[in-house]
């Protein structure tokens, strides 16, 4: 039906017990938990959307943004002191982009532009500086795929306008041989 939905029975620990597994009653995975399921505030559809920007991260990074800190008190310690995740550029493993068809710099070149930009936009720690809901998130992915701006970056003529080159870059490339031939004529004349 397209729309997109977040569940969690804890068969993940089925997969990767030692990183997933926690023996608290807390009714979470400390590893795809919002900070505000982790420091029991709160929880609204903001706390889906940073677990979504949490498997996105994943995704497209090949590596957790908490991997190495997956248990409940570590989870619970990084909400607390704000710890925010690598920047996925610079998380990117090896084998991510095979998957994906793409090389690894091209991967990392996504990431660092507006694709990263989303991702991070998502797995902000204070929930009024996510995107406004779920959907805002998988709008910004549907105009990051059709290469047009997003609206998780700040608006700038200079951004629009490069955006807009991606998207038409033929024309742009036709109008601006036929300017230059045109001054060019012009001159030699």
């Amino acid at each position: 039906e397209g729309l997109v939905k977040i569940v969690d029975f804890g068969t993940a620990t089925l997969l990767q017990p030692e990183r997933l597994m926690t023996v608290s009653p807390a009714p979470l995975t400390p590893a795809y938990a919002s900070p505000e399921q982790l420091t029991g505030q709160a929880v609204d559809t903001a706390s889906d959307q940073y677990s979504l920007g949490l498997v996105l991260y994943e995704l497209l990074t090949g590596v957790a943004p908490f991997a190495t800190r997956a248990s409940l008190m570590a989870a619970v310690e990084r909400a607390l002191a704000g710890v925010e995740p690598t920047a996925p550029h610079m998380a990117v493993i090896e084998g991510a982009p095979g998957p994906r068809r793409t090389s690894l710099a091209r991967l990392r070149r996504q990431l660092k532009g507006d694709l990263g930009t989303i991702v991070r936009k998502a797995l902000v720690a204070h929930t009024a500086e996510r995107y406004a809901s779920v959907q805002h998130l998988a709008d910004d992915l549907d105009r990051w795929t059709r290469g047009e701006p997003i609206l998780g970056r700040t608006p700038s003529v200079a951004y629009r306008a490069s955006r807009f080159v991606h998207r038409h870059w033929v024309a742009v490339s036709v109008a601006t041989t036929l300017l230059v031939s045109l001054v060019a004529a012009t001159a030699v004349s």
